[in-house]
């Protein structure tokens, strides 16, 4: 990993910002997958237009 090298000051910094990353993918992929889940919904629902 990059953070190895980093000097130890960096590190809490680094693990900060690679949680934040983390969680927001994390909440981007959740979405995409609920409207993914909403689109299959719509098209096997009988009760659909």
């Amino acid at each position: 990993m990059l953070s190895i090298h980093l000097p130890s000051v960096l590190h809490p910094a680094t693990m900060d910002a690679g949680k934040k990353s983390a969680l927001f993918v994390g909440i981007l992929t959740l979405l995409g997958l609920a409207h993914f889940a909403l689109e299959i919904g719509k098209i096997y629902d009988p009760r659909s237009p």
